[in-house]
C-alpha cells in the first residue's frame, strides 16, 4: 500500500515536472521564433538602408558637398569668372538637402521585443550593438548638418539674399535673389565661415556613409542571413 502511495506521488510529481519542463521548451521555443521573426524585419530594412546610404555617400561625389568643395574654390579676394548665374545655382545647390533619414522601426522594435537575448551568434550580437550606436551618431550627424545649413540661410537672409524653405529638407534659393551681389558673397569672410562649416558637416555624413555605414550594414546583413540559416 506504502509502495502504490509512493510510487503515484513519484508518478504525479515527475508528470508535474515533466509538464513545466514542456512549457519551459515550448517558451524558449516561441522567443526563438519570435527572435528570427524580427531579425528577418531587420534585414529586410538593412536591404533599404544601403541605397539610403548610397544616396548620402553620392552626396560627396555630385551632391552638395560636392558642390560646397566646388564653391569654396572659388572663394577669395580675386573676381571669380564664372557668370553671376552659375555662382547663385551653386550657391542654392549648396543649401538643398540633406542626408536621407535611415529606417529603423524594425530594428527599434526588435530591441524593444525582449528578444535580442535569443540571438545565438556572438558576432551578431556585437554588430546589433554596433548598428544602434551607428544609428545614433549618424541621425546627430544630420541634425548638426540641419543646424549649420539654418545658420548659413540666416546669414543669407541677414544681408538680403531671400531665402525660402520648401518643405523640411529642401532649400530654394532662386537666381534672381542673388544677381545683385551674388559675386560679393566668395569675397565675404562670414559667408566662407558658415558654408566652409556646412560643408565639413556634409563631408563627414556622406564619407562615413560611404566608407563606415555601408560597409557595416551589409555584414550585419550577411551575419543575420547566417542566423537565420542556423
Amino acid at each position: 500500500m506504502l509502495l502504490r502511495l509512493f510510487t503515484e506521488g513519484v508518478v504525479i510529481v515527475l508528470s508535474i515536472l515533466l509538464a513545466f519542463w514542456i512549457d519551459a521548451s515550448w517558451e524558449l521555443h516561441r522567443e526563438r521564433d519570435q527572435a528570427l521573426e524580427h531579425l528577418q524585419l531587420v534585414r529586410d530594412e538593412l536591404v533599404g538602408n544601403l541605397d539610403v546610404l548610397e544616396e548620402g555617400a553620392q552626396q560627396c561625389e555630385d551632391g552638395a558637398a560636392h558642390v560646397i568643395r566646388h564653391l569654396l574654390t572659388l572663394m577669395g579676394p580675386e573676381p571669380t569668372m564664372v557668370p553671376v548665374d552659375s555662382l547663385a545655382h551653386l550657391v542654392a545647390s549648396s543649401l538643398r538637402g540633406n542626408a536621407p533619414p535611415l529606417r529603423t522601426s524594425a530594428f527599434d522594435a526588435f530591441l524593444s521585443s525582449g528578444t535580442p537575448g535569443e540571438v545565438a551568434s556572438l558576432p551578431l550580437q556585437e554588430e546589433l550593438r554596433r548598428w544602434q550606436g551607428t544609428i545614433e551618431v549618424r541621425r546627430e550627424r544630420v541634425q548638426i548638418t540641419s543646424d549649420e545649413i539654418a545658420k548659413t540661410i540666416e546669414y543669407l537672409v541677414s544681408i538680403g539674399a531671400q531665402a525660402r524653405i520648401n518643405d523640411a529638407s529642401r532649400v530654394n534659393l532662386p537666381p534672381s535673389r542673388f544677381s545683385f551681389d551674388v559675386k560679393a558673397l566668395l569675397s565675404d569672410a562670414v559667408f566662407a565661415s558658415t558654408i566652409g562649416s556646412l560643408g565639413v558637416r556634409r563631408d563627414q555624413v556622406c564619407m562615413d556613409d560611404a566608407n563606415r555605414r555601408k560597409p557595416r550594414a551589409q555584414a550585419l546583413i550577411d551575419l543575420i542571413s547566417a542566423e537565420l540559416d542556423r
